[in-house]
């Protein structure tokens, strides 16, 4: 094998073991009109309170959101099928919300791997004020943002996504569109 063709081949082995690597993974989605990529929101601990998983009135896209009554401490969750990693699979999540008839909810997006909290922030704090009445809003958590609060420098593993009430208002809020932005191995190395 001369020299040329051997470059060629090792090219092409590390361009196969890269596209092998769980980063670069692109956007996963967790819930469009229905749980997706076997994320189960049946089978997330996590879940509490009145969630409607099936909500037709409040739509951002396609045909079904989910609705959460604004009680203390109701939740909607989603197991992941496989934990993830917050370094190598997905850096963040991108959802949409509405603040129904009332807005500003006290809402959290919490992550947890198991019995163990990895982190949370407010959606307040996302969007830099409370979230409107009746309008659509979206926001996008990075897990390295100064604004999401790691449970520890281990926590970097996660397995179920919840978005907690914490107001007890007793009005509806609403999400759609929930996806997990995969991480790029080469952001950094080559911005």
């Amino acid at each position: 094998m001369n020299k040329h063709m051997m470059l060629q081949l090792l090219f092409v082995t590390a361009m196969a073991t890269a596209f092998n690597v769980r980063g670069a993974t692109g956007n996963l989605i967790v819930f469009d009109d229905a749980d997706e990529n076997g994320f189960s929101h049946a089978n997330s601990i996590y879940g509490a309170g009145t969630v409607f998983y099936n909500a037709t009135t409040t739509v951002h896209g396609g045909t079904v959101s989910v609705a959460i009554l604004d009680q203390q401490s109701s939740a909607a969750s989603w197991l992941a099928p496989i934990p993830y990693s917050t370094f190598s699979d997905y850096d963040g999540v991108s959802f949409w919300v509405n603040g129904g008839s009332n807005g500003g909810e006290d809402v959290t997006v919490v992550l947890y791997n198991q019995l163990d909290l990895v982190g949370t922030t407010s959606l307040a704090s996302l969007y830099g004020a409370p979230i409107p009445a009746s309008t659509w809003i979206h926001l996008q958590l990075s897990f390295f943002s100064p604004l999401f609060n790691p449970a520890g420098d281990n926590a970097t593993t996660f397995t179920d996504i919840t978005f907690r009430s914490h107001s007890g208002s007793s009005t509806i809020f609403f999400l759609d569109d929930i996806a997990l932005t995969g991480v790029d191995i080469f952001k950094s190395d080559f911005e």
